[in-house]
């Protein structure tokens, strides 16, 4: 700590991350992630898991300290839904980064799990962890490096709740001083944009998003996934900064008061103020659109604008009137669909 740090109690925490009269009536609730075996379950396994999400999700309903808003995979994306392996991994990877608290039910081994407690880790998201007496936990769970709220074990679904209902008000407590020391910082990094960053650069070097993926050794729908949810980009790792600053002619910068991480160009792409302009509002149309927008289109929209502007400068010397006005997003959306209709 230095000597600038304020100490607050829990009160006051209180009244920072609610700035209301009651803390459950409004304000900005205290996500929970709720992580528990999903696949590969028998029967018995499978009843014991929905028995104790339920039992979780009802005693957190309980409390009036705060509002906690509780998110269970098993009820958006079970075994059985349409969702792709990449959707589920982006939905739940989304749940825990941007969860106050990652609450495990060890019930059964479960891969799914391991993952998102690696994740919530890399995230410096807090965690409880419940498990059965009969089973235990693997040192790869217990091993991780989340901060453990509280580790609770139980014998059957009445010792859970018991030993839980004890427990739920010093969890809660806890929560609340993590999340409002953990919220200024995640803020601060999503509002650095390295999304948005990441995205405008590859679409002004002409990069594909495959020859991207395939130089950084990543997947192509994860590299999406940064460019286009601001809560993933603030969550990149050291090594993922350094590789695409190295795949997208940039460097790692620290801004801000808290100094977060974000990318800079090394050298700027000669572009006139409304090819800039442009730029930033295909950016817009892009984020916009999210998943529905081709990446061989898009680069070819751009290249074909890049070449019109070029062509509009050469004709400029000759004294005819330059290309002064940007690209809208309304025309970047007509030039999109002109250059489908092309290909057909």
């Amino acid at each position: 700590m230095t000597e600038d740090t304020i100490m607050v109690d829990v009160e006051n925490v209180r009244e920072f991350l609610f700035p209301v009269e009651t803390p459950t009536s409004a304000g900005r609730p205290l996500r929970v992630y709720l992580a528990c075996p999903l696949t590969g379950l028998d029967e018995t396994l499978t009843n014991e898991c929905i028995q104790v999400r339920r039992l979780v999700k009802e005693e957190f309903g309980r409390l009036t300290v705060a509002a906690f808003d509780v998110y269970d995979p098993g009820d958006h994306t079970p075994p059985g839904t349409e969702h792709s392996a990449e959707q589920v991994y982006r939905i739940d990877h989304q749940g825990t980064v941007g969860a106050d608290l990652v609450f495990f039910c060890a019930v059964a081994p479960s891969s799914g799990m391991g993952i998102e407690s690696q994740i919530a880790a890399e995230a410096t998201v807090p965690r409880v962890v419940v498990y059965r007496t009969r089973d235990g936990i693997s040192r790869m769970m217990a091993g991780g490096p989340a901060r453990t709220i509280e580790a609770i074990e139980y014998g059957d679904l009445e010792d859970l709740r018991s030993k839980l209902r004890h427990r739920l008000q010093k969890i809660a407590d806890r929560v609340l001083e993590s999340a409002a020391r953990r919220r200024t910082v995640v803020d601060a990094a999503v509002s650095a944009r390295t999304g948005r960053f990441i995205l405008r650069r590859r679409i002004s070097l002409g990069v594909h998003i495959q020859v991207l993926a395939d130089h950084m050794d990543i997947s192509p729908a994860w590299l999406l996934q940064l460019e286009r949810n601001p809560m993933a980009a603030a969550c990149m790792t050291c090594f993922q900064f350094h590789r695409l600053g190295d795949s997208l002619e940039s460097a790692v910068s620290f801004i801000g008061d808290l100094g977060v991480p974000t990318l800079i160009a090394k050298s700027e792409i000669g572009e006139t103020l409304p090819e800039r302009e442009s730029l930033e509002n295909l950016v817009d149309f892009v984020l916009q659109y999210q998943d529905d927008i081709d990446d061989v289109r898009l680069l070819d929209i751009w290249s074909d604008y890049k070449q019109q502007a070029n062509e509009i400068d050469q004709e400029a010397l000759a004294g005819r009137e330059r290309m002064d006005k940007p690209v809208s997003i309304q025309e970047w959306c007509q030039r999109y669909k002109d250059k489908f209709e092309q290909l057909f």
